[in-house]
């Protein structure tokens, strides 16, 4: 019985061993890019603005259209209300796809 211990003692050991070399191995060693960007100096944070499927919803409720409000009507309303940033053709794009998202899960509906 005092060998069997002995010998799972010395597969301990060598498990141990292995796991504190110096060394890693090549699966647990970062890329290039990786580095990159876990050395990144301005970490990028979270946006300041609520979800664009809700700033539809607002910009739908605040235009008080009666027949719906329309794609430029919501871009210039968010544009005007919401810290985007200057590019309105990116709060375009990720408006367009808001949108899409919106009608696919049932939350908002589109009318012609």
């Amino acid at each position: 019985m005092l060998r069997i211990l002995d010998d799972a003692m010395k597969d301990v050991e060598d498990i141990l061993e292995r796991s504190v070399s110096p060394s890693p191995p090549e699966s647990i060693r970062l890329t290039e890019k990786k580095k990159r960007i876990l050395d990144r100096k301005n970490p990028v944070s979270a946006p300041h603005h609520p979800t664009y499927l809700t700033m539809i919803k607002g910009a739908v409720l605040a235009l008080n259209e009666s027949k719906g409000a329309s794609k430029p009507a919501i871009l210039k309303y968010l544009a005007q209300h919401y810290p985007l940033g200057e590019n309105l053709t990116k709060i375009n794009s990720h408006l367009k796809t808001a949108l899409k998202k919106g009608t696919k899960g049932g939350d908002i509906e589109q009318t012609n």
